[in-house]
Protein backbone atom coordinates (compact mmCIF):
# COMPACT_ATOMS: atom_id res chain seq x y z
CA UNK A 1 0.00 0.00 0.00
CA UNK A 2 1.35 3.42 -0.95
CA UNK A 3 1.99 6.33 1.41
CA UNK A 4 -1.10 8.42 2.17
CA UNK A 5 -0.99 12.21 1.99
CA UNK A 6 -1.40 12.88 5.70
CA UNK A 7 -1.49 16.07 7.74
CA UNK A 8 1.23 16.86 10.27
CA UNK A 9 -1.05 19.06 12.33
CA UNK A 10 -1.51 22.81 12.29
CA UNK A 11 1.83 24.59 11.97
CA UNK A 12 0.44 27.52 14.01
CA UNK A 13 0.51 26.54 17.67
CA UNK A 14 -2.40 28.79 18.64
CA UNK A 15 -4.63 26.83 16.26
CA UNK A 16 -3.34 23.37 17.18
CA UNK A 17 -5.61 21.77 19.77
CA UNK A 18 -3.44 18.63 19.86
CA UNK A 19 -0.14 20.41 20.52
CA UNK A 20 0.39 19.12 24.06
CA UNK A 21 0.27 15.53 22.82
CA UNK A 22 3.50 15.97 20.88
CA UNK A 23 5.15 19.01 22.44
CA UNK A 24 8.88 18.63 23.16
CA UNK A 25 9.53 19.86 26.70
CA UNK A 26 13.23 19.02 26.59
CA UNK A 27 14.35 22.21 24.81
CA UNK A 28 16.18 24.63 27.09
CA UNK A 29 13.95 27.57 26.18
CA UNK A 30 10.81 25.78 27.34
CA UNK A 31 12.33 24.68 30.64
CA UNK A 32 13.45 28.24 31.35
CA UNK A 33 10.06 29.64 30.30
CA UNK A 34 8.20 27.34 32.66
CA UNK A 35 10.57 28.04 35.58
CA UNK A 36 8.96 30.77 37.70
CA UNK A 37 12.33 31.61 39.25
CA UNK A 38 14.08 32.16 35.91
CA UNK A 39 14.15 35.93 35.33
CA UNK A 40 14.33 35.70 31.52
CA UNK A 41 10.96 36.80 30.21
CA UNK A 42 11.51 38.09 26.65
CA UNK A 43 11.09 34.94 24.56
CA UNK A 44 12.90 35.56 21.28
CA UNK A 45 12.83 33.39 18.19
CA UNK A 46 12.48 33.46 14.42
CA UNK A 47 9.15 32.76 12.76
CA UNK A 48 8.32 29.08 13.21
CA UNK A 49 10.83 28.49 16.02
CA UNK A 50 8.16 27.59 18.60
CA UNK A 51 7.42 30.78 20.57
CA UNK A 52 3.64 30.39 20.43
CA UNK A 53 3.97 26.65 21.04
CA UNK A 54 5.82 27.30 24.31
CA UNK A 55 3.15 29.72 25.53
CA UNK A 56 0.32 27.45 24.42
CA UNK A 57 1.83 24.45 26.19
CA UNK A 58 2.30 26.37 29.44
CA UNK A 59 -1.31 27.52 29.25
CA UNK A 60 -2.57 23.99 28.56
CA UNK A 61 -0.41 22.46 31.29
CA UNK A 62 -1.38 24.80 34.14
CA UNK A 63 -4.75 26.33 33.26
CA UNK A 64 -6.71 23.77 35.30
CA UNK A 65 -4.28 23.69 38.24
CA UNK A 66 -5.77 25.69 41.13
CA UNK A 67 -2.29 26.67 42.28
CA UNK A 68 -1.76 28.68 39.10
CA UNK A 69 -3.33 31.57 37.24
CA UNK A 70 -2.52 31.65 33.54
CA UNK A 71 -3.48 34.88 31.80
CA UNK A 72 -2.99 34.98 28.03
CA UNK A 73 -2.88 38.40 26.40
CA UNK A 74 -3.09 37.71 22.70
CA UNK A 75 -4.43 40.37 20.32
CA UNK A 76 -6.80 39.09 17.65
CA UNK A 77 -6.50 42.08 15.32
CA UNK A 78 -3.87 44.56 14.17
CA UNK A 79 -4.21 46.25 17.54
CA UNK A 80 -1.06 48.40 17.34
CA UNK A 81 -2.11 50.20 14.21
CA UNK A 82 -5.78 50.34 15.20
CA UNK A 83 -5.13 51.83 18.65
CA UNK A 84 -2.76 54.56 17.59
CA UNK A 85 -5.05 55.72 14.76
CA UNK A 86 -8.07 56.35 16.95
CA UNK A 87 -9.17 59.97 17.38
CA UNK A 88 -9.07 59.72 21.17
CA UNK A 89 -5.51 58.42 21.11
CA UNK A 90 -4.38 61.31 18.93
CA UNK A 91 -5.91 63.80 21.39
CA UNK A 92 -4.25 62.19 24.38
CA UNK A 93 -0.81 62.32 22.80
CA UNK A 94 -1.11 66.10 22.61
CA UNK A 95 -1.50 66.43 26.37
CA UNK A 96 1.90 67.34 27.76
CA UNK A 97 3.08 65.23 30.66
CA UNK A 98 0.72 62.34 29.97
CA UNK A 99 2.76 60.22 27.59
CA UNK A 100 5.46 58.93 30.01
CA UNK A 101 2.94 56.88 31.98
CA UNK A 102 0.03 56.64 29.55
CA UNK A 103 1.35 53.60 27.67
CA UNK A 104 2.26 51.81 30.87
CA UNK A 105 -1.23 52.27 32.30
CA UNK A 106 -2.79 50.75 29.18
CA UNK A 107 -0.79 47.58 29.83
CA UNK A 108 -1.51 47.57 33.59
CA UNK A 109 -5.20 47.79 32.81
CA UNK A 110 -5.17 45.05 30.19
CA UNK A 111 -3.09 42.73 32.39
CA UNK A 112 -5.35 43.11 35.41
CA UNK A 113 -8.48 42.40 33.38
CA UNK A 114 -6.87 39.33 31.77
CA UNK A 115 -5.76 37.97 35.16
CA UNK A 116 -9.11 38.54 36.85
CA UNK A 117 -11.04 37.00 33.97
CA UNK A 118 -8.71 34.01 34.09
CA UNK A 119 -9.26 33.63 37.84
CA UNK A 120 -13.01 34.24 37.99
CA UNK A 121 -14.35 33.68 34.48
CA UNK A 122 -16.31 36.13 32.35
CA UNK A 123 -18.99 36.74 35.00
CA UNK A 124 -16.48 37.76 37.64
CA UNK A 125 -16.52 36.59 41.28
CA UNK A 126 -20.33 36.55 41.66
CA UNK A 127 -21.56 33.16 42.91
CA UNK A 128 -25.17 32.29 43.60
CA UNK A 129 -26.03 32.53 47.29
CA UNK A 130 -22.64 33.97 48.27
CA UNK A 131 -22.03 37.48 49.57
CA UNK A 132 -19.16 39.35 47.95
CA UNK A 133 -16.58 40.53 50.49
CA UNK A 134 -12.90 41.43 50.68
CA UNK A 135 -10.76 40.71 47.63
CA UNK A 136 -13.65 39.28 45.64
CA UNK A 137 -15.61 42.49 46.15
CA UNK A 138 -12.65 44.60 45.03
CA UNK A 139 -12.25 42.45 41.91
CA UNK A 140 -15.96 42.74 41.14
CA UNK A 141 -15.93 46.53 41.49
CA UNK A 142 -12.93 46.86 39.20
CA UNK A 143 -14.33 44.56 36.52
CA UNK A 144 -17.73 46.23 36.73
CA UNK A 145 -16.17 49.69 36.39
CA UNK A 146 -14.15 48.43 33.43
CA UNK A 147 -17.34 46.97 31.88
CA UNK A 148 -15.75 43.52 31.77
CA UNK A 149 -18.53 41.47 33.35
CA UNK A 150 -20.58 39.03 31.23
CA UNK A 151 -18.64 40.05 28.13
CA UNK A 152 -17.56 36.83 26.47
CA UNK A 153 -16.20 37.97 23.12
CA UNK A 154 -14.50 41.26 23.86
CA UNK A 155 -11.08 41.60 22.25
CA UNK A 156 -7.78 43.01 23.43
CA UNK A 157 -8.34 45.92 21.06
CA UNK A 158 -11.84 46.61 22.44
CA UNK A 159 -10.48 46.82 25.99
CA UNK A 160 -7.65 49.18 25.08
CA UNK A 161 -9.84 51.53 23.05
CA UNK A 162 -12.50 51.62 25.77
CA UNK A 163 -9.88 52.68 28.31
CA UNK A 164 -8.52 55.34 25.95
CA UNK A 165 -12.03 56.76 25.46
CA UNK A 166 -12.61 56.90 29.23
CA UNK A 167 -9.33 58.73 29.78
CA UNK A 168 -10.06 61.10 26.91
CA UNK A 169 -13.44 61.98 28.42
CA UNK A 170 -11.85 62.59 31.83
CA UNK A 171 -9.29 64.92 30.34
CA UNK A 172 -11.97 66.79 28.40
CA UNK A 173 -13.95 67.36 31.59
CA UNK A 174 -10.93 68.93 33.30
CA UNK A 175 -10.66 71.59 30.55
CA UNK A 176 -6.91 71.74 30.95
CA UNK A 177 -5.18 74.69 29.28
CA UNK A 178 -1.57 75.21 28.29
CA UNK A 179 0.72 76.98 30.75
CA UNK A 180 4.43 77.49 31.18
CA UNK A 181 4.80 74.55 33.52
CA UNK A 182 3.10 72.07 31.18
CA UNK A 183 -0.45 70.88 30.62
CA UNK A 184 -0.71 67.98 32.94
CA UNK A 185 1.54 67.58 35.99
CA UNK A 186 2.31 64.07 37.12
CA UNK A 187 0.03 64.36 40.16
CA UNK A 188 -3.04 65.25 38.08
CA UNK A 189 -2.24 62.44 35.65
CA UNK A 190 -2.26 59.96 38.51
CA UNK A 191 -5.66 61.26 39.59
CA UNK A 192 -7.01 60.49 36.12
CA UNK A 193 -5.85 56.91 36.44
CA UNK A 194 -6.76 56.51 40.10
CA UNK A 195 -9.25 53.69 39.45
CA UNK A 196 -6.57 51.61 37.74
CA UNK A 197 -3.63 52.56 39.92
CA UNK A 198 -5.39 52.17 43.26
CA UNK A 199 -6.67 48.71 42.48
CA UNK A 200 -3.32 47.61 41.05
CA UNK A 201 -1.40 48.74 44.11
CA UNK A 202 -3.85 47.89 46.89
CA UNK A 203 -6.14 45.15 45.68
CA UNK A 204 -4.94 43.31 42.61
CA UNK A 205 -2.05 41.42 44.21
CA UNK A 206 -4.25 40.45 47.15
CA UNK A 207 -6.69 38.90 44.67
CA UNK A 208 -3.87 36.96 43.01
CA UNK A 209 -2.95 35.75 46.49
CA UNK A 210 -0.51 32.85 46.75
CA UNK A 211 -1.12 31.57 43.24
CA UNK A 212 1.73 31.28 40.79
CA UNK A 213 0.99 33.66 37.94
CA UNK A 214 1.95 33.28 34.29
CA UNK A 215 1.41 36.34 32.08
CA UNK A 216 1.65 35.21 28.46
CA UNK A 217 1.95 37.83 25.70
CA UNK A 218 1.76 36.61 22.11
CA UNK A 219 1.01 37.98 18.62
CA UNK A 220 2.38 41.39 19.57
CA UNK A 221 3.72 41.74 16.04
CA UNK A 222 0.26 42.12 14.50
CA UNK A 223 0.22 45.38 12.59
CA UNK A 224 3.79 46.13 13.64
CA UNK A 225 5.56 48.98 11.88
CA UNK A 226 8.95 49.89 13.40
CA UNK A 227 8.76 53.35 11.82
CA UNK A 228 5.63 54.30 13.75
CA UNK A 229 6.57 56.28 16.87
CA UNK A 230 3.29 55.50 18.62
CA UNK A 231 3.60 51.76 18.10
CA UNK A 232 7.17 51.93 19.36
CA UNK A 233 6.02 53.72 22.53
CA UNK A 234 3.25 51.22 23.18
CA UNK A 235 5.57 48.20 23.03
CA UNK A 236 8.34 49.96 24.96
CA UNK A 237 5.75 50.67 27.66
CA UNK A 238 5.13 46.93 27.98
CA UNK A 239 8.85 46.21 28.34
CA UNK A 240 9.14 48.86 31.03
CA UNK A 241 6.39 47.57 33.30
CA UNK A 242 7.41 43.94 32.82
CA UNK A 243 10.50 44.72 34.86
CA UNK A 244 8.14 45.38 37.78
CA UNK A 245 6.13 42.19 37.27
CA UNK A 246 9.14 40.01 36.59
CA UNK A 247 10.79 40.56 39.95
CA UNK A 248 7.70 39.80 42.00
CA UNK A 249 7.87 36.43 43.67
CA UNK A 250 5.77 33.70 42.01
CA UNK A 251 5.11 35.79 38.88
CA UNK A 252 6.45 34.85 35.44
CA UNK A 253 5.74 37.14 32.50
CA UNK A 254 6.61 35.85 29.03
CA UNK A 255 6.66 38.19 26.03
CA UNK A 256 6.95 36.22 22.79
CA UNK A 257 8.64 38.33 20.12
CA UNK A 258 10.03 37.60 16.70
CA UNK A 259 13.71 38.35 16.34
CA UNK A 260 13.03 41.05 13.77
CA UNK A 261 10.60 42.87 16.11
CA UNK A 262 13.28 43.12 18.80
CA UNK A 263 15.75 44.32 16.14
CA UNK A 264 13.43 47.18 15.18
CA UNK A 265 12.40 48.17 18.71
CA UNK A 266 14.07 51.37 19.94
CA UNK A 267 14.46 50.27 23.54
CA UNK A 268 16.07 52.91 25.77
CA UNK A 269 19.13 51.49 27.53
CA UNK A 270 18.73 48.21 25.67
CA UNK A 271 21.56 46.64 27.64
CA UNK A 272 19.33 46.62 30.74
CA UNK A 273 17.14 43.98 29.08
CA UNK A 274 19.92 41.66 27.87
CA UNK A 275 19.76 39.46 30.98
CA UNK A 276 16.00 39.07 30.47
CA UNK A 277 16.19 37.68 26.93
CA UNK A 278 15.52 33.98 26.39
CA UNK A 279 16.45 32.79 22.89
CA UNK A 280 14.91 29.65 21.41
CA UNK A 281 17.24 27.09 19.85
CA UNK A 282 16.82 23.49 18.72
CA UNK A 283 19.28 20.65 18.35
CA UNK A 284 19.16 18.11 15.55
CA UNK A 285 17.98 15.39 17.93
CA UNK A 286 15.21 17.59 19.33
CA UNK A 287 13.96 18.32 15.81
CA UNK A 288 13.99 14.60 15.00
CA UNK A 289 11.98 13.92 18.15
CA UNK A 290 9.51 16.68 17.32
CA UNK A 291 8.91 15.24 13.85
CA UNK A 292 8.63 11.66 15.09
CA UNK A 293 6.00 12.66 17.66
CA UNK A 294 3.96 14.31 14.89
CA UNK A 295 4.25 11.24 12.69
CA UNK A 296 3.07 9.04 15.55
CA UNK A 297 0.07 11.30 16.09
CA UNK A 298 -0.97 11.78 12.46
CA UNK A 299 0.75 9.03 10.49
CA UNK A 300 0.14 6.05 12.71
CA UNK A 301 3.85 5.41 13.32
CA UNK A 302 4.29 2.87 16.10
CA UNK A 303 6.46 3.60 19.13
CA UNK A 304 8.89 0.80 18.37
CA UNK A 305 9.34 1.37 14.63
CA UNK A 306 10.45 5.00 14.48
CA UNK A 307 11.07 6.73 11.15
CA UNK A 308 11.75 3.43 9.36
CA UNK A 309 8.00 2.76 9.25
CA UNK A 310 7.48 5.69 6.84
CA UNK A 311 10.92 6.46 5.40
CA UNK A 312 13.40 4.39 3.43
CA UNK A 313 16.62 4.76 5.43
CA UNK A 314 19.87 2.99 4.68
CA UNK A 315 22.87 2.69 2.40
CA UNK A 316 24.11 6.11 3.42
CA UNK A 317 20.75 7.75 2.86
CA UNK A 318 18.91 9.43 5.74
CA UNK A 319 16.05 11.62 4.46
CA UNK A 320 15.41 13.04 7.94
CA UNK A 321 18.97 14.29 8.41
CA UNK A 322 18.98 15.66 4.87
CA UNK A 323 15.80 17.67 5.50
CA UNK A 324 17.07 19.02 8.84
CA UNK A 325 20.28 20.29 7.25
CA UNK A 326 18.14 22.23 4.79
CA UNK A 327 16.39 24.10 7.61
CA UNK A 328 17.26 27.01 9.88
CA UNK A 329 16.75 24.51 12.72
CA UNK A 330 13.16 25.56 13.28
CA UNK A 331 10.25 23.13 13.69
CA UNK A 332 8.10 24.81 11.05
CA UNK A 333 10.86 24.47 8.43
CA UNK A 334 11.17 20.74 9.00
CA UNK A 335 7.41 20.18 9.10
CA UNK A 336 6.97 22.09 5.83
CA UNK A 337 9.71 20.12 4.06
CA UNK A 338 8.41 16.78 5.35
CA UNK A 339 4.86 17.63 4.29
CA UNK A 340 6.03 18.38 0.73
CA UNK A 341 7.91 15.05 0.69
CA UNK A 342 4.86 13.14 1.96
CA UNK A 343 2.68 14.71 -0.73
CA UNK A 344 5.19 13.80 -3.45
CA UNK A 345 5.45 10.22 -2.17
CA UNK A 346 1.67 9.85 -2.10
CA UNK A 347 1.49 10.90 -5.76
CA UNK A 348 4.15 8.41 -6.88
CA UNK A 349 2.58 5.51 -4.97
CA UNK A 350 5.73 4.37 -3.13
CA UNK A 351 5.34 2.33 0.05
CA UNK A 352 7.89 4.45 1.92
CA UNK A 353 9.15 7.99 1.46
CA UNK A 354 12.44 7.85 -0.43
CA UNK A 355 15.23 10.34 -1.06
CA UNK A 356 13.86 10.91 -4.57
CA UNK A 357 10.63 12.20 -3.01
CA UNK A 358 12.57 14.50 -0.69
CA UNK A 359 14.65 15.82 -3.59
CA UNK A 360 11.54 16.32 -5.71
CA UNK A 361 9.95 18.34 -2.89
CA UNK A 362 13.00 20.51 -2.30
CA UNK A 363 12.30 23.24 -4.86
CA UNK A 364 8.82 23.86 -3.43
CA UNK A 365 10.25 23.87 0.06
CA UNK A 366 13.05 26.31 -0.87
CA UNK A 367 10.58 28.68 -2.50
CA UNK A 368 8.28 28.65 0.54
CA UNK A 369 11.16 29.26 2.98
CA UNK A 370 12.54 32.11 0.89
CA UNK A 371 9.10 33.73 0.91
CA UNK A 372 8.83 33.12 4.66
CA UNK A 373 12.12 34.94 5.17
CA UNK A 374 10.87 37.84 3.06
CA UNK A 375 7.63 38.06 5.05
CA UNK A 376 9.48 37.87 8.36
CA UNK A 377 11.85 40.76 7.61
CA UNK A 378 9.78 42.84 5.16
CA UNK A 379 9.83 46.03 7.23
CA UNK A 380 13.60 46.11 7.65
CA UNK A 381 14.65 44.47 4.37
CA UNK A 382 11.96 44.75 1.63
CA UNK A 383 11.88 42.25 -1.27
CA UNK A 384 14.32 39.92 0.45
CA UNK A 385 13.16 36.95 -1.63
CA UNK A 386 14.21 38.77 -4.83
CA UNK A 387 17.61 39.56 -3.34
CA UNK A 388 18.09 35.90 -2.41
CA UNK A 389 17.34 34.75 -5.96
CA UNK A 390 19.63 37.41 -7.42
CA UNK A 391 22.53 36.43 -5.14
CA UNK A 392 22.06 32.71 -5.81
CA UNK A 393 21.90 33.33 -9.58
CA UNK A 394 25.16 35.32 -9.55
CA UNK A 395 26.82 32.74 -7.28
CA UNK A 396 25.80 29.85 -9.54
CA UNK A 397 27.04 31.73 -12.60
CA UNK A 398 30.39 31.99 -10.80
CA UNK A 399 30.22 28.33 -9.66
CA UNK A 400 30.42 29.61 -6.09
CA UNK A 401 27.37 28.50 -4.12
CA UNK A 402 29.60 27.04 -1.39
CA UNK A 403 33.28 27.12 -0.42
CA UNK A 404 33.26 30.81 -1.35
CA UNK A 405 36.40 32.74 -0.42
CA UNK A 406 36.25 36.36 0.73
CA UNK A 407 37.30 37.79 -2.65
CA UNK A 408 34.65 35.88 -4.58
CA UNK A 409 31.95 36.71 -2.04
CA UNK A 410 32.81 40.40 -2.33
CA UNK A 411 32.52 40.18 -6.12
CA UNK A 412 29.12 38.46 -5.87
CA UNK A 413 27.76 41.06 -3.44
CA UNK A 414 29.13 44.08 -5.31
CA UNK A 415 27.74 42.75 -8.59
CA UNK A 416 24.33 42.28 -6.99
CA UNK A 417 24.44 45.84 -5.64
CA UNK A 418 25.38 47.33 -9.01
CA UNK A 419 22.74 45.33 -10.87
CA UNK A 420 20.14 46.66 -8.42
CA UNK A 421 21.31 50.26 -8.87
CA UNK A 422 21.87 50.24 -12.65
CA UNK A 423 19.24 47.86 -13.99
CA UNK A 424 18.21 49.48 -17.29
CA UNK A 425 14.84 47.74 -17.50
CA UNK A 426 11.74 49.20 -15.81
CA UNK A 427 11.94 47.22 -12.61
CA UNK A 428 9.97 48.27 -9.58
CA UNK A 429 11.08 45.22 -7.53
CA UNK A 430 14.74 46.18 -8.01
CA UNK A 431 13.92 49.72 -6.87
CA UNK A 432 12.70 48.16 -3.61
CA UNK A 433 16.15 46.60 -3.13
CA UNK A 434 18.11 49.85 -3.20
CA UNK A 435 18.43 49.63 0.60
CA UNK A 436 21.26 47.17 -0.11
CA UNK A 437 23.47 50.10 -1.14
CA UNK A 438 23.27 51.57 2.36
CA UNK A 439 25.30 48.61 3.65
CA UNK A 440 28.27 49.36 1.39
CA UNK A 441 30.80 52.09 2.25
CA UNK A 442 32.67 54.01 -0.44
CA UNK A 443 35.35 51.32 -0.78
CA UNK A 444 32.67 48.66 -1.39
CA UNK A 445 33.71 46.64 1.64
CA UNK A 446 30.93 44.05 2.10
CA UNK A 447 31.40 43.59 5.86
CA UNK A 448 28.03 45.11 6.83
CA UNK A 449 25.94 43.32 4.20
CA UNK A 450 27.68 40.02 5.04
CA UNK A 451 26.68 40.49 8.69
CA UNK A 452 23.07 41.12 7.64
CA UNK A 453 22.93 38.07 5.36
CA UNK A 454 24.47 35.94 8.11
CA UNK A 455 21.96 37.21 10.68
CA UNK A 456 19.07 36.35 8.36
CA UNK A 457 20.38 32.82 7.82
CA UNK A 458 21.23 33.31 4.15
CA UNK A 459 25.01 32.93 4.58
CA UNK A 460 27.10 30.66 6.78
CA UNK A 461 30.86 30.67 7.32
CA UNK A 462 33.73 28.55 8.57
CA UNK A 463 37.38 28.96 9.46
CA UNK A 464 39.67 26.02 8.72
CA UNK A 465 38.35 22.48 8.93
CA UNK A 466 35.32 23.19 11.14
CA UNK A 467 31.76 22.84 9.88
CA UNK A 468 29.88 25.81 8.48
CA UNK A 469 28.27 27.91 11.19
CA UNK A 470 24.89 29.60 10.74
CA UNK A 471 23.02 32.17 12.81
CA UNK A 472 20.82 29.58 14.52
CA UNK A 473 24.00 28.29 16.20
CA UNK A 474 25.80 31.58 16.85
CA UNK A 475 24.33 35.09 16.82
CA UNK A 476 27.20 36.89 15.10
CA UNK A 477 30.19 36.19 12.89
CA UNK A 478 33.09 36.16 15.32
CA UNK A 479 36.11 36.31 13.08
CA UNK A 480 36.77 36.79 9.37
CA UNK A 481 40.25 36.13 8.00
CA UNK A 482 41.78 35.48 4.58
CA UNK A 483 41.12 31.79 5.25
CA UNK A 484 37.39 32.19 5.94
CA UNK A 485 35.00 30.41 3.59
CA UNK A 486 31.32 31.15 3.10
CA UNK A 487 28.33 29.20 1.86
CA UNK A 488 24.77 30.06 0.93
CA UNK A 489 22.43 28.14 3.22
CA UNK A 490 21.65 24.65 1.83
CA UNK A 491 17.93 25.41 1.76
CA UNK A 492 18.65 27.95 -1.01
CA UNK A 493 20.85 25.82 -3.26
CA UNK A 494 17.94 24.52 -5.34
CA UNK A 495 15.74 27.59 -5.27
CA UNK A 496 14.26 28.53 -8.64
CA UNK A 497 16.11 31.44 -10.32
CA UNK A 498 14.39 31.28 -13.71
CA UNK A 499 13.01 34.82 -13.25
CA UNK A 500 16.52 36.28 -12.88
CA UNK A 501 18.18 37.26 -16.15
CA UNK A 502 21.86 38.10 -15.79
CA UNK A 503 22.93 38.20 -19.43
CA UNK A 504 26.61 37.90 -20.22
CA UNK A 505 27.80 41.32 -19.03
CA UNK A 506 28.56 42.39 -15.50
CA UNK A 507 27.33 46.00 -15.28
CA UNK A 508 29.61 46.81 -12.35
CA UNK A 509 32.85 46.29 -14.31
Amino acid sequence: MGIKDISLGDFSAENDSNLSQYFVEEIVAYQAAEDIKDTRYVLIGRTGSGKSAILSHISSKFKDDRNYIVASIRPTASYLDAIVKTEDFAKLRQVEGLEPIFYKLIWHYLIMIAVLRSKYGTHGPIKKGRLLIGNDLQAYKFLNRAKQLTTDHITFLDIAIRLIKDISLSIGQLKITTNTTGNLPYEITRDLFQEVETFHEKGFWDVVGGSKLYLLFDDLDLGWNPNDENQQSLLIGLFSIMKEYNYRERVKPLIALRTNILEGLNLPQREKFENNILRISWSKEQLRRMLLLRLKEYGGVNNGDGFEQMFKIGQGEDPISYMIEKTLYRPRDLLAFCKYAITDASKTGVEKIEMKNVLAAESLYSKSRSQALADEWKYLYPKLDLLIRLLVAIAKQSNAIQSINTTTLREILVEAKERILTNPEPSEPYDSLKWVNSYFPENNSPTEIVSVLYKLGILGYKNGLENYIFSHEQNEILNITNETEFMFHPMLHNISITDISLGEENPWI
